[in-house]
């Protein structure tokens, strides 16, 4: 693989998990349990949702 394409593929990785964490934190918001959350958000387990929900709430407190 060439530099420009590793450098691509790096891009794209970090996008995919920017728009995953936004919509994590979208469904947190909306009251949205944990299990609901892993099983629609296919690269978050459920340690990542909760680290992410204590996150968000350490933010709103």
């Amino acid at each position: 693989m060439t530099q420009v394409a590793q450098i691509f593929e790096e891009e794209k990785k970090l996008a995919v998990k920017n728009t995953s964490k936004q919509i994590v934190i979208r469904m947190i918001k909306k009251g949205y349990p944990s299990e609901e959350i892993v099983s629609l958000v296919s690269n978050y387990s459920q340690d990542d949702v909760e680290k992410l929900r204590e996150e968000f709430e350490g933010e709103v407190n």
